[in-house]
């Protein structure tokens, strides 16, 4: 289960005599197969091997979820940076943490996404959540090359590589581990560990790491990075920061504690935060399983003629949604409350600020319009692009007639997806923001109606998908039932705005309630955009959530 020890020192080994790659199979599935010949293992991610790694690398990521550019034509895909990571106790290496760079052919800015790539024998046993890129004949036996951050070796290296000043040197990069008492804390009962994937439906990839005396801890593996970031821009990850400041100073509860972290620093020198650590909050799952869950219950009952019960249902997670609210208007006032001279206050958004907002939602609109476009739905985008225009000119109008209120750092990228269910509470996950925006523009501070807007819309994405499930493929029954998932929907974002309209009373970055409706169409008319565009580049399948929600705004629905 051991990578050779010379992995790390054969990363610069010239594999000169490659074979073209050919097919295996590996438990029903195709796999490439690299024969590296007469050289060993450790020359894999060096000299001409690479390049036939590359070969699979435009494959291997449109079929990854956390990939943003499913629906785009790659240019290139290359294997770039590595650091081998050492084993817990540093008798070897336990895999590596490759940054893949990509390129698109539409001109689209370049892209580092992080792999946590494994060599492991042929006969070694897998773990869930491993992604197989190849199978390798090498000198020294048969390996699998595979995206693994489910492989305990990896997470126990990775882990135990954030103490405090840990620096380890690579291929063109190294890496800075950054933790404190807390993590040497929480590394004492770190032996023997297993790891378990977790489902917490967003871009990165989180594991649950179980130590032996019990204790659990989640980390992060941050997939998507910038390819190109301007001097000055900040670049390590808002997890870090928001969660340090949220943990130590904010005394804020309902989201988990920063640990440790791992800064991936490439040729330019700058930090790429690559891996995050947390404290694992027991939860009874994610907030999206959960609104499933509770959306089917409605339905169920609905279909089986119980319309009462159905009503009841619809009552009862009114009042959950009523706490997420509550729960994120809190953080949205931890946010601002910082002490002088705190990053985390809020700043005065003036009549520049609106018509930034409204130049960026002209922007985004064309941008997602073209892309309808390229995906062969020229209706949609018509009238799109024949509606909008009148509705950002009404938003505009009746915004620059509202008082100023302040701009304050967000999550950023808020939905069900991003909450824990913890009995009767949640918790709050996954500070990083919008993965598909660059990571200076989600270091910005920005209107707390984003987070709004976003969660709003997260109750039609599961009443849509409660629905599909409901009906079973059956066109009549989703026909009848439609009204209730609807209801649902509408009932849970109206009680989610409520709540977070009582926790953030008198708050200087709201309107007031009899205020507020010019300035949430906005943000949901730019969330419906942004969204519309991340499902065509990601999930393609799913567009038609946000594409129907951008429709009815765009009509005056």
């Amino acid at each position: 289960m051991q990578i050779s020890s010379s992995l790390a020192a054969g990363l610069l080994d010239d594999a000169r005599s490659v074979a073209p790659i050919a097919i295996d199979a590996i438990g029903g599935e195709a796999v490439p197969v690299i024969d590296l010949g007469e050289h060993a293992i450790g020359s894999l991610l060096g000299g001409a091997s690479r390049s036939k790694l590359d070969e699979l690398l435009p494959d291997f990521l449109h079929s990854q979820r956390w990939f943003a550019g499913k629906g785009a034509v790659l240019d290139t895909a290359r294997l770039g940076d590595s650091v081998a990571i050492p084993t817990a106790a540093g008798d070897g290496i336990a895999g590596h943490i490759a940054m893949l760079d990509v390129r698109y052919a539409d001109g689209t800015a370049p892209e580092r996404y992080a792999a946590a790539l494994v060599a492991r024998p042929v006969t070694a046993e897998l773990p869930e959540g491993t992604s197989v890129l190849a199978r390798v004949h090498a000198a020294d036996g048969e390996f699998l090359l595979a995206d693994s951050p489910t492989d305990a070796k990896l997470v126990d290296g990775i882990v135990h590589s954030m103490r405090g000043g840990t620096e380890l040197e690579g291929a063109g990069a190294r890496i800075a581990g950054q933790g404190g008492t807390a993590l040497d804390d929480a590394l004492t009962g770190m032996q023997s560990i297993t790891v378990e994937p977790l489902s917490m439906h967003t871009s990165n990839t989180s594991v649950r790491v179980t130590g032996a005396d019990g204790r659990r801890e989640a980390l992060k593996l941050v997939r998507r990075h910038d390819g190109v970031v301007e001097a000055g821009t900040p670049t390590r990850a808002l997890d870090v920061w928001k969660g340090a400041y949220l943990t130590n100073e904010a005394g804020y509860r309902n989201t988990p504690a920063v640990l440790g972290s791992l800064d991936h620093y490439g040729s330019e020198g700058l930090p790429r935060t690559v891996a995050v650590l947390t404290d694992f909050v027991p939860n009874d799952g994610d907030g999206w399983a959960h609104a499933l869950d509770a959306a089917g219950d409605a339905l169920g009952a609905a279909r089986s003629g119980a319309a009462g019960t159905a009503g009841e249902s619809i009552d009862a997670y009114a009042q959950v949604a009523r706490n997420h609210g509550r729960r994120l208007g809190e953080l949205h006032a931890a946010f601002a409350g910082g002490g002088a001279g705190s990053e985390f206050r809020g700043v005065t958004m003036g009549r520049d600020a609106i018509e930034a907002r409204i130049a960026q939602l002209r922007t985004d609109a064309a941008k997602t319009i073209e892309q309808l476009r390229r995906a062969g739905r020229t209706d949609a985008a018509d009238r799109i692009e024949a509606a909008l225009p009148a509705q950002v000119d009404a938003v505009r109008a009746a915004t620059r007639e509202l008082p100023p209120v302040d701009a304050i750092h967000t999550h950023g990228d808020f939905h069900l997806g991003q909450l824990l269910k913890t009995g009767d509470d949640v918790q709050i996950i996954d500070l990083e923001g919008a993965p598909a925006l660059p990571l200076a523009q989600r270091w910005e501070r920005a209107s707390a109606l984003g987070d709004v807007a976003r969660q709003r819309s997260s109750y039609e994405y599961a009443a849509h998908q409660a629905l599909l499930e409901a009906a079973g493929g059956d066109v009549q029954v989703a026909a009848q039932l439609r009204p209730v998932a609807d209801r649902w929907a509408a009932q849970a974002k109206q009680s989610f705005l409520d709540g977070w309209l009582d926790a953030t009373s008198g708050q200087g970055f709201r309107h007031a309630r009899t205020e507020l409706a010019p300035e949430l169409r906005e943000a949901e008319l730019a969330n419906a955009l942004y969204e519309t565009s991340y499902e065509l580049g990601s999930r393609p399948d799913w567009v038609d959530i946000p594409l129907g929600r951008l429709e009815r705004l765009t009509s005056g629905g």
